[in-house]
């Protein structure tokens, strides 16, 4: 049996260290990043409009939430309390960290079950304009079809493959960075000690639960002006 029921509403006083929006598939969704009374960070996403606007950087409340299949969304954040005045608000919630890795590891699971569906799908259409031409016997229009079907989803794939590959043989970097900016795209920008900043695209994991002024070492592949994220490790 399936429990269908909305979990229950959690609440804790936090402070808003910042807000944005990070991609999954196609589509943009917003967050939220709060700093709990017990230090830990947690990003709470999918904020209703009205809520978003009325964020700023800094402000201290009482966040209210819900937590369901890993995901921390927003429902409220009342800005009238100065202090806590529950012990309960206290109270850490669930960790989060484990769940973050199961949003990437999905939204990566997600990006294969499309890529294979859409090559069975355009291999099947192929196939399918390849019999209703030999029916007529346009056997010069078939083959042109036919070739088109195998060769987009077969560039495609090779596409990404490259993109993968072309930073296998390449040396991991490790440097000491602090986040300047967040930027478009699920960016970082990454200010260095001795070296021009970097803009890097970071998983969402890391995008919706660090912000500015965050410095940690970063771990990252650079080739002919790209970069691959590894790790970014903050420091206290």
């Amino acid at each position: 049996m399936f429990n269908l029921t909305n979990p229950p509403a959690q609440k804790a006083y936090a402070t808003l260290l910042d807000k944005g929006e990070y991609i999954s598939g196609d589509d943009a969704h917003r967050f939220a990043l709060f700093e709990f009374a017990d230090g830990t960070r947690h990003a709470l996403i999918h904020p209703s409009s009205k809520v978003y606007k009325s964020l700023e950087d800094g402000q201290t409340g009482v966040v209210f939430f819900t937590v369901s299949l890993g995901a921390y969304t927003l429902e409220a954040f009342d800005r009238n309390y100065d202090e806590p005045d529950l012990p309960s608000l206290l109270d850490p919630p669930p960790a989060q960290a484990d769940t973050l890795d199961e949003v990437a590891r999905a939204e990566a699971h997600s990006k294969r079950v499309v890529a294979i569906l859409l090559f069975v799908g355009l291999a099947i259409t192929g196939w399918i304009f390849l019999r209703l031409l030999l029916i007529t016997r346009d056997t010069t229009h078939a083959r042109i079809i036919f070739s088109i079907a195998i060769l987009i989803p077969l560039l495609s794939f090779a596409t990404s493959m490259i993109k993968r590959r072309r930073f296998k043989s390449v040396p991991e970097q490790q440097l000491q960075a602090t986040i300047v900016e967040r930027a478009p795209h699920q960016h970082f920008v990454f200010s260095f000690e001795a070296e021009r900043s970097k803009s890097i695209e970071v998983p969402t994991g890391i995008y919706i639960t660090h912000t500015k002024g965050d410095t940690g070492l970063l771990t990252f592949k650079e080739r002919n002006g790209k970069y691959q994220f590894i790790d970014f490790t903050t420091q206290k």
